[in-house]
């Protein structure tokens, strides 16, 4: 994990090109399909987005893929570890 950026904010300037690309198709889903009315029930498609859009509370990094089992165990677990922190700070 080279960096962690939040919603709205751009990829930072270091990381590959295939990042600003994924976050380019990953946005619109964040910011439009998640926030849509539900076809089925009464409210948007997921209820916690707009609040955590709202509060820019929505976190965004990338990693190699080529990575092992235990180097991804790793990676997931600083991923906690920051979101401890951060949940901790709010």
């Amino acid at each position: 994990m080279t960096c962690i950026w939040k919603i709205g904010d751009f990829p930072p300037p270091e990381t590959p090109d295939f990042v600003s690309s994924a976050y380019d198709g990953l946005t619109p889903y964040l910011l439009e399909f998640l926030t849509a009315p539900h076809p089925y029930r009464s409210g948007v498609m997921c209820p916690f987005m707009p609040r955590a859009l709202a509060g820019k509370n929505i976190y965004l990094t990338y990693f190699d893929s080529n990575k092992t089992d235990k180097e991804l165990q790793q990676l997931i677990r600083l991923c906690i570890d920051f979101y401890k922190v951060i949940r901790h700070c709010a």
